[in-house]
């Protein structure tokens, strides 16, 4: 995907979309034990929303698009052209299209009151208003510019970051097979339920068209959304109360982004059906899923007016990362452990201690024993794989990989940045994802590494980026009998919990 967005300081991206607030840096703290019940915040239930909102969510892209159809389905297009009948398939085609319509941007600030954002357009009246999100943000910026380069030479004392924006999908026609009809893009499908690839959905689909063809959009209310995410983000088996903390993070996550991130990356939805936001898969047909979905409606976590990252991986290997490095500094680095353990790089040399909730243990449910086995991994990964991962992933060849040098560590110990000296040239990588992906697909940036010949070792610790919640830990404690909210604080730090629907 193009991804034409760029910020004067990346750390900056979407401001408050992806960031929890705090006025100021938390110190480094040892981890608590185990909190009473009755010590926890209590729960703020404010309904925002006067009823549940749907999410957009990009099922696929593609010439052709082909659905299975169950009940008695409606077609309308956006000339308000309505068919009705019972049709088992649709067969969709793009017939005549234009060119999508995006415009540019000079961010100066976001907020998530509008009053906020009038008060500043007092103080600079050329500034405009821009309202987007489910959950909406207000962006003050300075435009719209038709060209990129225009709105990044633009000067103004108060330019956070130029944002390339979605102002209208590509707009035509679309021809559908079974009808013997063209429509006008977009066409709505509304029925009783679809089935497309091996996933079964729920809601109504859209087909719209693209600049290159087709987009299938799935629309649908969140928590049915959400009952077709947990169960591919955390196995259905685990420990209830971690499914229900599962729940309340993926809701939050989805409720901060939705109909930000994507439409800033033009795209016509709200967000994505695969790791870059959230797995969806349609209907899951688990009735426990169903029910810690049912039973934790509409909560999400905030700090203030703002929404906790809520990022969630596999096993943080006893270390748990910094919210700061994506930007939430409430989320503290510390160790996953059920005692005080300051934390080092010297945990790495542990292979099994059961004071560790992610570490493996006996008599621990299959389900969590296969996330706990990555809590200590060595890989091996031969130079030259290494020189075609950075030529493959990054278009650069730095030639024969003469040495790899770790030039920079976060608080919890994870690489942030290293250097590959190549004999034909050097290239620093930055970054959990980019590292892990230069040097041959390592499970976490929490790693040790030797040289043995033209075999590079990694040692280390964890799968996945290490902020927020570490699923396995989530369920130990559970198993121990922690509570949601209890599992939640101890993640994701002192956040409030709030219905916003």
């Amino acid at each position: 995907m193009s991804i034409r967005i760029q910020s004067i300081s990346i750390s900056l991206l979407l401001f408050s979309v992806y960031s929890c607030y705090s006025s100021q840096k938390k110190p480094v703290l040892s981890v608590e034990r185990l909190q009473r019940r009755d010590t926890l915040k209590k729960l703020k239930l404010k309904e925002i929303f006067p009823e549940e909102p749907r999410i957009k969510v990009g099922i696929d892209k593609s010439r052709k698009i082909q659905l299975r159809t169950y009940g008695i389905c409606r077609i309308t297009d956006s000339s308000e052209s309505s068919f009705v009948g019972r049709f088992n398939r649709l067969t969709f085609y793009p017939n005549i299209k234009r060119k999508s319509k995006v415009k540019h941007w000079v961010i100066l600030q976001s907020y998530l009151d509008e009053d906020f954002a009038k008060a500043y357009k007092l103080s600079f009246p050329e500034v405009k208003i821009l309202k987007l999100g489910i959950y909406p943000r207000y962006f003050v910026a300075i435009g719209p510019f038709d060209k990129f380069d225009e709105a990044l030479r633009y000067k103004h004392p108060n330019k956070k970051a130029v944002f390339s924006i979605l102002q209208s999908p590509a707009s035509g026609y679309i021809k559908v097979k079974e009808l013997g009809k063209i429509l006008k893009s977009p066409v709505r499908v509304s029925c009783k339920e679809y089935k497309y690839g091996n996933n079964r959905y729920k809601g109504d689909m859209i087909i719209m068209l693209d600049d290159k063809g087709l987009v299938l959009i799935n629309d649908i209310k969140i928590e049915e959304y959400l009952k077709g995410v947990v169960p591919w983000e955390m196995s259905p088996s685990y420990p209830l109360e971690a499914l229900k903390a599962q729940t309340i993070a993926a809701r939050t996550h989805a409720v901060d982004v939705a109909g930000i991130k994507w439409y800033l990356l033009k795209e016509p939805y709200d967000i994505t059906d695969d790791f870059t936001t959230q797995v969806y898969k349609g209907l899951s047909g688990f009735s426990v899923i169903d029910s810690v979905v049912d039973q934790t409606r509409g909560m999400v976590m905030m700090h203030g007016d703002k929404f906790c990252i809520a990022t969630f991986f596999t096993n943080c290997g006893g270390l748990l990362e910094s919210g700061e490095e994506w930007g939430d500094s409430l989320i503290l680095p510390k160790t996953d452990a059920f005692k005080d353990i300051k934390p080092s790089l010297r945990l790495l040399n542990i292979k099994r201690d059961t004071t560790f909730a992610c570490s493996p243990r006996k008599n621990l449910p299959t389900v969590l024993s296969i996330g706990a086995k990555s809590f200590r991994w060595i890989k091996k990964v031969r130079a030259d794989k290494i020189r075609r991962s950075v030529r493959r992933n990054f278009g650069v060849d730095v030639g024969r990989v003469m040495s790899i040098k770790i030039v920079e560590r976060s608080e919890s110990g994870r690489v942030k940045k290293i250097l590959i000296v190549g004999s034909r040239r050097s290239f620093k990588v930055r970054g959990d994802w980019n590292i892990r992906v230069a040097l041959g697909g390592l499970k976490s940036s929490l790693f040790y590494m030797r040289r043995r010949g033209d075999v590079y070792v990694f040692k280390g610790g964890g799968w996945g980026h290490g902020i927020g919640m570490c699923q396995v830990g989530a369920g130990v404690r559970a198993l121990k009998g922690w509570t949601y909210e209890e599992i939640l604080m101890f993640y994701y730090g002192n956040v409030e919990f709030v219905k916003l629907w």
